[in-house]
C-alpha cells in the first residue's frame, strides 16, 4: 500500500470507489437507512432528444432507492461544465450534493465536446487537464463524494476514442477514482443502426445497453437482483386508438409530483379526469398548458411516480407508459389566469407497431458482464504510472 500512498491516494481512497464503501452507499439506500443522490454529469450521449437515457436511469435507480440528478447537457463540455457555461454546470452538481457529498455518487463523462477540432483552439493536453481539473474542482467543494469516471462511448474518431480512454484510465489511476469503461459495452455494436443513431450518439436502445453495463458494473449483485429490466415498450398495436381523455373539465390545484395526491392552488389547473390506460405503452399527449408531467397509479390507484412527458413538436408531448402504471393524472398549467379552459385535452395511444423494437436480451447481446477490478488491479496500474514518471 506504500505505493499508493506515494501517488497520493490513499486506502480509504481506494476502498471507498472500489469497495465497500459503495457497495455500503447502496445497501443503505435500499434498505432505506441513508439517501443515496446519483448525479449523472454528461453531455448529449447522455442527454438528448431521443435517447430517453435519464429517464432510464430514474427508472431504473428508482427501484433501489437512488435519487437520479440529470446533470448532463448536449454539447457540454468538460471545460465549459466546470467553468460553468450554459445550464447544467459543476455548479449544479454542487447543488445538489448534500454535506461533504457522504451520501453523493457523481458519474462523470465529459470529453467529446472538449477534443480539438475546427471549432476550438484545444490541444489533447488542453483536454486532459480539463477533465483532471474539473474534477478535483467538484471533489474540493465535495471532498467526500464518490465520483465515477465513465469512459466516453465508442466513436467515429478512432484517436479520440484510444485516447480520452488512456486519458481516463491514468487520471482515475492518479486520484483513486473508478473508472467504468462504457467503450466496452459500445464496441461491438458501434456503426450497428439498431444501437446507434448516428457516429457519435447511441439511440434509445444503445443508451439503454450502456445503463445497463453501468448498473452491472457499480452496484453490487445482491442489491441489483432487486431491479427489475424492464422491456421497451413493445410495438404491438396499442388497446385502442380512440381518445382517452373524454371530459376536459379542469380543477384548481396540482397533483403532487412527490405523494400524487390533489393539492388546491388557484393558480394551477389539473385534469379532473382519472386516464385509464395500460402499461408499456407510448401516449400522445396535446394540450397548450405549460405543464407536461404526467403522474402514473397502480391497478389499486397507489401512486408510482410521475414522468415528464417529452416534446415531439409544438403543443404535442409523448410518454411511455411505467410498468405497472394503470391510471394517469395531469397537470396542465401553472398559470390558470392566461388559460383557455375551452380548449379541448388530447391523449391517445401512439401507433408504433413501424418502429423498431429490441428486447432486453437484444439490448445485452454479446455484453459480458464482467465484477468490479481487484484490487490488485488498481494497484498495479498505480505503480505503473509511478514509474513511468
Amino acid at each position: 500500500m506504500s505505493d499508493v500512498i506515494k501517488l497520493g491516494v490513499s486506502a480509504e481512497q481506494i476502498d471507498k470507489h472500489y469497495g465497500l464503501g459503495t457497495d455500503k452507499l447502496f445497501r443503505d439506500a435500499f434498505y432505506g437507512q441513508k439517501e443515496l443522490t446519483y448525479i449523472v454529469s454528461g453531455d448529449s450521449t447522455r442527454d438528448n432528444s431521443y435517447n430517453e437515457m435519464i429517464d432510464y436511469y430514474v427508472r431504473q435507480f428508482s427501484q433501489i432507492g437512488v435519487t437520479v440528478v440529470d446533470n448532463a447537457e448536449s454539447g457540454q463540455s468538460a471545460e465549459d461544465w466546470m467553468n460553468n457555461a450554459d445550464a447544467n454546470t459543476i455548479q449544479q452538481a454542487i447543488d445538489a450534493t448534500q454535506g461533504e457529498g457522504e451520501t453523493t455518487i457523481m458519474e462523470y463523462s465529459f470529453g467529446l465536446n472538449d477534443w480539438p477540432d475546427d471549432h476550438n483552439n484545444n490541444t489533447e493536453e488542453d483536454v486532459f487537464n480539463f477533465i483532471k481539473d474539473s474534477i478535483l474542482m467538484y471533489l474540493d467543494a465535495k471532498p467526500k463524494a464518490t465520483v465515477i469516471m465513465a469512459v466516453p462511448p465508442i466513436t467515429g474518431n478512432e484517436n479520440r476514442n484510444v485516447k480520452l480512454k488512456d486519458f481516463y484510465y491514468q487520471i482515475g489511476a492518479e486520484l483513486g477514482l473508478r473508472v467504468i469503461d462504457i467503450t466496452i459495452p459500445t464496441q461491438s455494436v458501434f456503426g450497428d443502426t439498431r444501437y446507434y443513431f448516428d457516429t457519435t450518439h447511441c439511440n434509445k436502445f444503445g443508451s439503454r445497453r450502456i445503463v445497463n453495463w453501468i448498473m452491472q458494473e457499480l452496484i453490487p449483485a445482491d442489491i441489483l437482483l432487486n431491479v427489475v429490466v424492464e422491456e421497451y415498450p413493445k410495438n404491438t398495436p396499442p388497446p385502442a386508438m380512440d381518445e382517452l381523455v373524454t371530459d376536459s373539465t379542469l380543477e384548481n390545484g396540482y397533483y403532487s409530483t412527490s405523494t400524487g395526491l390533489p393539492t388546491d392552488n388557484d393558480d394551477w389547473l389539473r385534469l379532473a379526469m382519472r386516464v385509464s390506460i395500460e402499461p408499456n405503452f407510448v401516449l400522445n399527449i396535446d394540450h397548450t398548458g405549460n405543464r407536461h408531467d404526467c403522474e402514473f397509479y397502480d391497478e389499486n390507484d397507489e401512486y408510482i411516480g410521475y414522468v415528464a412527458a417529452t416534446q415531439v413538436s409544438g403543443t404535442l408531448y409523448e410518454v411511455t407508459i411505467p410498468q405497472d402504471a394503470w391510471y394517469m393524472r395531469m397537470n396542465i398549467t401553472s398559470d390558470a389566469s392566461n388559460y383557455d379552459t375551452t380548449q379541448a385535452i388530447s391523449v391517445k395511444y401512439k401507433d408504433t407497431t413501424g418502429d423498431l423494437w429490441l428486447s432486453t436480451n437484444d439490448i445485452n447481446r454479446n455484453m459480458l458482464m464482467k465484477g468490479k477490478p481487484d484490487l490488485n488491479d488498481i494497484l498495479s496500474r498505480l505503480e505503473a504510472l509511478e514509474n513511468a514518471q
